[in-house]
């Protein structure tokens, strides 16, 4: 009955959801309604830990990305749009640095309010280098 209710929730048809946010369109959607607090830091982290298929423009997953992303990581690599399919297996490399509509700049070790620092990008760092669950990853500890 529970997986009824939630198969037949609204929540699927409305754009007000994570979901919904976490698309390419809700992210946009999102960022235009957003504004950069004047008082607040704000720094990006990218990582990457894909690399170009064989016999064709797509990108795949590194060998040693984390083992349960694998398929994220590869299906993000196939989208339609060239500069976004270099990807972390959860975000892509393009959608990690900053909105779009934002202001933005290269990220130092001064601190800088109210404007995207953006740091430089991490090769061979998957989404989950970055939160440190990875148990099976030996060169970052």
């Amino acid at each position: 009955d529970y997986v009824k209710r939630v198969k037949q929730s609204n929540l699927w048809k409305s754009k007000d959801n994570g979901f919904y946010d976490l698309t390419r369109e809700g992210a946009t959607d999102l960022n235009r309604k957003t504004s950069l607090n004047p008082n607040i830091v704000y720094k990006t982290y990218t990582g990457e830990a894909t690399h170009k298929a064989l016999n064709s423009d797509r990108q795949k997953a590194d060998l040693n990305m984390f083992f349960p992303f694998v398929i994220t990581g590869n299906l993000i690599g196939k989208a339609t749009e060239k500069e976004w399919r270099e990807n972390d297996c959860l975000v892509s490399v393009i959608s990690s640095q900053h909105p779009f509509n934002q202001a933005y700049t290269n990220a130092t070790d001064k601190i800088q309010k109210g404007i995207w620092q953006v740091t430089p990008t991490k090769h061979d760092w998957d989404h989950v280098d970055f939160v440190g669950q990875d148990s099976s990853d030996t060169v970052r500890t």
